[in-house]
């Protein structure tokens, strides 16, 4: 072989394997148990994860498949970018991941407040860890300041339709004063239900501001068995023994009886710095496509609590896959100029969820079928700490101008501090929306906003215990 024959295949050696170290593959993973070594890959959750650099236009995104691995295609290599992920079946609040360096191998730990999910799921699990009863209550020490979602594993289904697991929290202990949530439209209300689920991780949520805790107090969080049908319903549920390897500040209770072992379940928080002002809180209320015609002009507002905007996301109904949205934020409402960098979100498949529990409600728009039907698509954008400052306290807009028409999805379980604006009108019932919601009187867009509580982005300050007995 010639030497420039020789040398041209030594670079492409060369070339070919520098690429291969820098592909960009990466792995979403789970604690097998809070406080205790070991990190697994959150295997079994496939989704979508979107990355964005500094400054307008669209990211490059990657299908997260069963094994929680992700290849990112040229994202700048070597050079901070930020990363938001959403799982098919929305099993975690959404995640966003700012200054990841796009490298091989690259573990992205999913924030938790709890976590125990030993190995051998589910074989291991339903021979040896599952136990059947109407409430689980497992205690944890609290290092954040909000809760904002619990992700239970749950048995087979406890009857034909399903199980229909409910989440509440108590302070100090199993039996300590429960604290009450806010439904929308029906007041006061001690639990958050999930949707039907049969062997699955069914999630609940909270909104910033609905469950408040004190850092260093203890809270016993309790998942029930469906409560509304009568006290003869169980939930089988997933408890791991504690042989001094399991988690230190806490236990589990079952049926209000000690147990010595920890409840398998993950527990959502904002001790990583980052602040859910709005999600989904419960499929099981009614989520919906209004009753509006496709169209290039939605918005929502919201109540910043944080310094900066980290991330968002919705759910749409279109008639094609090539459609993109162009995200712009403004002060106080569409009235006022946008303001910080413009991203540009694409369209992924979003094939289980949101789950619609009452489809024939409002019904189609003639002519529109095809924005109905599955998958719908999700669209996500991130921002980097400190790209779009915002002011705690102050009102902002956000505004979805998709280069087709859309369709996008609403909650009747409406976020108190916003609105949803259709063609930047204000769109609730008592401006002729119709009456879509059961039990509210307006709705609001399925849509996942978040934002960074400090500068930088920065977690918040650990405090000392203040609970009984630490």
């Amino acid at each position: 072989m010639p030497d420039s024959s020789r040398f041209k295949l030594i670079l492409l050696t060369f070339v070919l394997s520098h690429s291969i170290v820098l592909a960009g593959q990466g792995t979403f993973t789970i604690p097998f148990v809070t406080g205790r070594p070991g990190m697994q890959p959150f295997e079994g959750h496939p989704g979508w994860v979107d990355a964005y650099h500094a400054g307008n236009g669209k990211g490059v995104f990657a299908r997260i498949d069963d094994h929680a691995s992700f290849n990112l295609p040229d994202p700048p290599k070597n050079k901070p970018i930020c990363l938001i992920a959403m799982f098919d079946k929305i099993e975690t609040p959404p995640l966003i991941v700012p200054g990841y360096v796009n490298q091989d191998g690259q573990q992205v730990l999913i924030p938790t407040e709890y976590a125990c999910a030993p190995e051998g799921y589910p074989g291991v699990w339903d021979e040896q860890y599952m136990l059947r009863a109407h409430d689980f209550y497992q205690t944890i020490k609290a290092n954040c300041t909000q809760l904002y979602g619990v992700s239970a594993f749950d048995g087979p289904k406890f009857v034909e339709w399903g199980n229909k697991i409910n989440v509440s929290v108590h302070k100090d202990r199993h039996d300590g004063e429960l604290i009450m949530v806010t439904e929308a439209g029906e007041g006061a209300s001690e639990h958050v239900s999930a949707t039907h689920s049969d062997h699955e991780l069914p999630r609940i949520g909270w909104r910033h501001g609905d469950m408040p805790l004190e850092p260093g107090r203890t809270y016993a969080i309790r998942v029930g068995a469906y409560r509304h049908g009568g006290p003869h319903f169980r939930l089988d549920g997933f408890v791991r023994p504690d042989k001094g390897d399991g988690y230190a500040d806490g236990q589990v209770f079952v049926d209000g009886k000690v147990n010595d072992g920890d409840l398998c379940c993950l527990v959502f928080g904002n001790s990583h710095g980052q602040l859910v002002e709005n999600h989904i809180r419960s499929e099981e209320w009614e989520l919906f496509i209004p009753h509006y015609q496709p169209s290039r002009c939605w918005g929502q507002s919201f109540l910043s609590h944080g310094v900066s905007l980290a991330g968002i996301s919705f759910w749409a109904g279109t008639d094609t896959d090539a459609v993109e949205c162009e995200i712009r934020i403004h002060p106080n409402g569409p009235w006022d100029s946008p303001i910080g960098p413009r991203k540009v979100a694409v369209a992924h498949a979003s094939p289980l969820r949101p789950r619609i529990r009452y489809p024939e409600q409002p019904k189609q728009v003639e002519g529109c079928e095809a924005f109905y039907r599955l998958p719908c698509r999700l669209f996500q954008v991130a921002y980097m700490p400190d790209e779009l400052a915002l002011e705690p306290g102050k009102t902002y807009y956000i505004e979805v101008i998709p280069t087709k028409p859309i369709m996008m999805y609403a909650d009747g379980d409406y976020y108190k501090n916003g609105y949803a604006y259709y063609e930047r009108l204000k769109a609730d019932r008592a401006s002729g929306a119709g009456p879509y919601t059961f039990h509210s009187e307006r709705w609001t867009l399925v849509m996942n906003i978040v934002t960074y509580a400090n500068k930088g982005g920065a977690p918040l300050e650990k405090r000392p215990s203040i609970s009984p007995g630490h």
